[in-house]
């Protein structure tokens, strides 16, 4: 307990006057700025995840995909100018 309040206080408050889970908040948070990252940056997409706050490469990629439905480096070079020439080649 810090600051006078339990997690699961603070949890439930959250969810109440929210309507959502505190980690889907931040979870959503961090992915919003993943997309900020990949549309305006050149930096790899391990990158973005670490600079985002995911632990691993792996944690990023599947939160991502769960939340738009596709990678992250194809959300980048679709994007991209160079990028949505290759991804027609394909």
């Amino acid at each position: 307990m810090r600051y006078g309040v339990t997690l699961s206080h603070l949890s439930r408050t959250f969810r109440t006057r929210y309507g959502q889970s505190l980690s889907g908040y931040i979870k959503a948070l961090q992915l919003r700025r993943a997309q900020r990252l990949l549309r305006t940056t050149t930096l790899d997409t391990t990158r973005v995840g670490y600079a985002c706050g995911f632990a691993t490469r792996r944690t990023f990629f599947r939160a991502y995909r769960r939340a738009t439905g596709e990678s992250p480096r194809r959300h980048q070079l679709r994007l991209s100018p160079r990028g949505a020439s290759s991804l027609r080649r394909r």
